[in-house]
């Protein structure tokens, strides 16, 4: 019975080898997994160091826009490969500034508010091109601010949260830049600013930041709540496995959200962090790598272009403490 028994293991043997998960028999390489491999772009034109600037994908070309180097910038950049860029113009006619915000609505590119330096501002101004802007409102009714967010959903241009003397936790909405409705002037999230929001499964999805946390104290938030409308909001977990953290990037890329650096708690101290992760829900989160390639990072930008993943510029203190120009796209 010795033969039989043994042939009868090694088909049972087959059977369950067939029937394993790919990457069940090791390590799952890593360009089989999103977000965990990058490559970076070797830039030949380039745009000067920069972080707290905007990004935005308009008919198939990245364009960067504004943001801090040596000081507040107003320049904008566009690229149809993230290889060569070109200059768009060297001054936009909106006043130079940090941290605005920025979306791509109705075939144009939306910048809104940002700091100016000392002062933060609540206009709006729009482009087709990145080279010629349209003002379309000087002073919105939404407070100044930056580290604001904003998003394009419904069919309307929404604004989120921010710094402007205070933090703030209200909602605005726009259909088309000039004339704005107030969802809620305080949304149940607590008031905050370096904070993220996507658009996912139908809803908005606001992300970390800095503001009030659940102890009632100021500091990182890893909390994330969404909405259908922008008026009733529920809450899919006070704490993230993810490091509460501000200045972070996110993105809705392959049906997920994704969540990208930001400054918050790196071992034993705070600091630039360079994980990625990522939910269908925003309940469950998987990491796809605790370290990327890239340096750590607070202040860049992520977009999807290409069907990739980029990571754009930003600020780290593993270089001196200084803002970085580089571009790096998820896969291989």
């Amino acid at each position: 019975m010795r033969g039989p028994v043994l042939l009868a293991f090694l088909l049972l043997a087959g059977v369950a080898r067939a029937q394993e998960p790919p990457g069940a028999a090791g390590p799952m390489a890593l360009d089989g997994v999103a977000g965990a491999s990058w490559t970076r772009a070797l830039t030949r034109v380039t745009w000067p160091n920069r972080d707290g600037h905007a990004t935005v994908v308009l008919n198939d070309k990245l364009y960067v826009l504004g943001g801090w180097g040596t000081g507040p910038l107003n320049d904008v950049w566009s690229s149809a490969d993230a290889v060569d860029w070109t200059l768009v113009t060297a001054e936009a006619p909106w006043a130079a500034r940090k941290a605005p915000a920025a979306v791509v609505f109705h075939d144009r590119i939306w910048l809104l508010g940002g700091s100016l330096g000392v002062e933060t501002t609540n206009d709006v101004w729009s482009s087709p091109d990145g080279a010629a802007w349209t003002r379309a409102v000087e002073k919105a009714p939404w407070h100044r601010r930056h580290n604001h967010a904003a998003v394009v959903f419904d069919g309307k241009i929404w604004v989120l949260g921010g710094w402007g003397l205070k933090d703030w936790n209200d909602v605005w909405s726009s259909t088309d830049g000039a004339t704005w409705t107030q969802a809620t002037a305080a949304a149940p999230w607590s008031p905050r600013n370096g904070h993220t929001a996507v658009v996912h499964g139908g809803r908005i999805w606001v992300m970390g930041g800095w503001g009030r946390k659940p102890d009632g104290s100021e500091g990182n938030l890893n909390d994330v709540w969404s909405s259908a409308d922008g008026v009733a909001w529920e809450r899919a977990t006070e704490r993230a496995p993810w490091a509460p953290r501000n200045h972070h990037a996110a993105v809705e890329y392959d049906g997920r959200v994704w969540l990208l650096g930001g400054w918050g708690q790196a071992g034993a101290k705070e600091g630039n962090l360079n994980d990625v992760w990522s939910s269908e829900d925003g309940v469950t989160w998987r990491p796809a790598t605790g370290q990327a390639p890239w340096l750590p990072r607070n202040g860049h930008t992520c977009v999807v272009f290409q069907d990739r993943m980029w990571v754009i510029g930003g600020w780290s203190h593993f270089i001196g403490g200084t803002s970085v120009n580089d571009l790096w796209s998820s896969g291989g």
